[in-house]
């Protein structure tokens, strides 16, 4: 009976985390919507999306801090972790704010320090709330974690009575704001995760850390490169893009506040059966996919409703395959540092994203949509493929220990 009343209160913990975190995402689309309605596909739209790029950018850094985190939590004092993770996460943020100022030499520095500034404080509200999830404060924890999109909706629609001049610099400021806010209110929230015996940082740990960074490269080139692509095509495409690219974004963060942060403490390591797995293993239906939507994806046009549609379509695919990427890579990377498998993401990914701009500086925008498609469906693709023969290895390994133990 306790057992059947512990299991009830963990689905409906599990379905309320989900539904705040869908809520959340909901709202977040909602915030974009509400720009488009207020500003349209304009040129101040596309130029605050050259801003935010810098923002998300940033919040890409997430997964290799959480992994990270992941790694070393149970044999690292927290704080000595912590300041390692935003130290080196920095360095990288750096990076980027110059890498931006040469290829487009016109923004402001001052904007780009607010975006810069916004994204490092979600970084560490994204860590924090993931450390508080893992002892044991999901919900509280989660709360803090879609408060931004709660609160940016009506932001939104006050910062619209601002002269057009200001609003770009009072919507990156809002966004520092209120990660500020969520900072306060983390504080509040207590938790038990004092372990003794845990060893100072190493230089090893630094190492996992640039792995999982290096791993993300990548994905962060192609988001800063696909939106000068689709700058250079016309007006409003940018933002449309945009619009696409934080959909896809945005449910993938969703998949890892609800399922994978309500699941990352019940998974067991040793289970030969997996729907995401077999669901990997359907190859003909997966080619089938792909190929069809090739075959939408070549058709060139500046039509920007069969653009939109193009994105629709995408979108759809990419959260099928997004989502099996995701799962299964955290599932591998739960307990152990896979070195092999995060350096070949890494190095996929950048290789990517360095044909894409390759393919940019050669001022190649005809069928830009084939670029979108080869990023987040045929490299998905090729990925979830070969993540598979890892984690049957995975398996392979762990099956060897378990019957090697006494």
């Amino acid at each position: 009976m306790i057992n059947i009343k512990k299991r009830i209160e963990k689905i409906n913990l599990h379905t309320l985390g989900i539904l705040l975190s869908l809520s959340s995402a909901s709202l977040g689309m909602l915030r974009d919507v509400l720009l488009v309605f207020i500003f349209g596909f304009s040129n101040l739209n596309d130029m605050l999306q050259i801003y935010l790029s810098l923002y998300f950018v940033i919040c890409f850094f997430s997964d290799p801090l959480r992994l990270t985190y992941l790694n070393l939590i149970a044999v690292r004092p927290f704080k000595q972790l912590i300041s390692l993770l935003l130290s080196v996460v920095f360095i990288f943020i750096m990076f980027f704010v110059g890498f931006m100022m040469v290829i487009k030499p016109n923004l402001n520095p001052y904007y780009m320090f607010l975006a810069a500034f916004g994204g490092f404080l979600n970084l560490f509200v994204s860590l924090l709330v993931f450390h508080k999830q893992r002892f044991g404060a999901y919900l509280s924890s989660l709360l803090v974690s879609v408060t931004p999109s709660f609160l940016m909706i009506p932001a939104v629609i006050t910062l619209a009575f601002l002269p057009t001049h200001f609003f770009i610099l009072c919507f990156l400021f809002t966004f520092v704001l209120i990660h500020i806010i969520q900072l306060f209110l983390l504080s509040f929230i207590r938790i038990q995760n004092y372990v003794p015996g845990k060893m100072p940082l190493c230089l090893e740990d630094l190492w996992f850390l640039l792995r999982h960074c290096i791993s993300v490269l990548g994905e962060q080139l192609f988001q800063i490169v696909g939106r000068l692509i689709f700058l250079q095509v016309g007006q409003g495409f940018l933002t449309l893009t945009s619009l696409f690219m934080k959909c896809l974004i945005t449910f993938r963060f969703v998949f890892v506040d609800s399922y994978i942060g309500i699941k990352i403490s019940s998974w067991s390591s040793g289970s030969s059966k997996d729907r995401f797995l077999e669901l990997i293993d359907n190859k003909h239906i997966n080619f089938i996919i792909i190929l069809a939507l090739l075959s939408i994806c070549s058709i060139d046009t500046l039509n920007f409703y069969f653009v939109g549609v193009q994105f629709l379509l995408i979108s759809i695919v990419s959260c099928y395959f997004s989502s099996l990427h995701r799962i299964v890579y955290f599932k591998i990377n739960r307990s152990i540092h896979n070195a092999g498998l995060v350096t070949f993401t890494g190095l996929v990914d950048l290789f990517s994203a360095l044909f894409v701009f390759f393919c940019l500086k050669l001022h190649v925008q005809s069928h830009s949509m084939l670029f979108v498609y080869f990023w987040y469906i045929l490299r998905l693709f090729i990925e979830i493929s070969v993540l598979r023969l890892y984690f049957n290895k995975f398996q392979m390994t762990l099956a060897k220990e378990g019957s090697a133990a006494p």
